[in-house]
């Protein structure tokens, strides 16, 4: 579903936007060590809590379409070019909390005109032509704040969703780094403090 939801907010990019290049700095991937992971681009890391585990790197070049034996500069050509880096994602083993963070390559139009009120504005558009594709959801509730993230003023856009007896609640931080959108999304069918404890696992590598 989330996926989906980012392939349509990259086609409304795409009808304004032609293709990125020559921006003053590319997104570089993060790098996992145990039950940590930290990219240097974003200035953040993450520590897993006991049950938790991340998607292999593997597993995440597949989901952007980049061939995992390139090397050197074809491997980051490879990457920057890719529409959606898929950068880190990890989830409880029961599948009821992830988290993930991805970067969208914004163009070198929209990368320097575009702010974050304007594309959370596009993202809950996407989400809700989604959600009422999806049909499977009585009532969605959207709530846009400023949060403090790892030393950061951040916008942030929280979605509660219900089908029936179950709740899903999801937060979505968005961070603008040169042409990229960094989008930092929590998900539990627990409460909004499981999803802000989630959150309190990230750091900044400022620190």
């Amino acid at each position: 579903m989330m996926k989906k939801t980012v392939a349509i907010i990259l086609a409304l990019v795409m009808v304004f936007c032609f293709a990125s290049c020559n921006k003053e700095k590319e997104f570089t991937l993060g790098t996992v060590n145990g039950d940590t992971y930290e990219n240097e681009f974003i200035g953040v890391g993450y520590t897993l809590d006991e049950g938790w585990s991340f998607m292999s790197r593997a597993d995440l070049l597949s989901e952007m379409g980049v061939d995992e034996t390139l090397s050197g500069e074809e491997f980051e050509a490879a990457i920057n070019q890719a529409d959606i880096i898929s950068d880190m994602d990890a989830s409880i083993a029961d599948g009821t909390e992830s988290v993930f963070v991805q970067a969208k390559n914004m163009g070198m139009v929209f990368g320097t005109i575009m702010g974050e009120d304007k594309y959370i504005d596009m993202w809950q558009e996407a989400l809700d032509e989604d959600y009422s594709e999806n049909g499977n959801f009585d009532d969605v509730v959207y709530t846009k704040e400023a949060v403090d993230f790892c030393g950061r003023k951040c916008k942030s856009l929280n979605v509660h969703l219900k089908s029936g007896d179950i709740n899903v609640y999801q937060k979505t931080i968005f961070i603008k780094i040169d042409g990229y959108m960094i989008e930092i999304v929590v998900t539990s069918v627990t409460d909004w403090n499981a999803v802000d404890g989630i959150l309190d696992n990230f750091y900044s590598l400022a620190d």
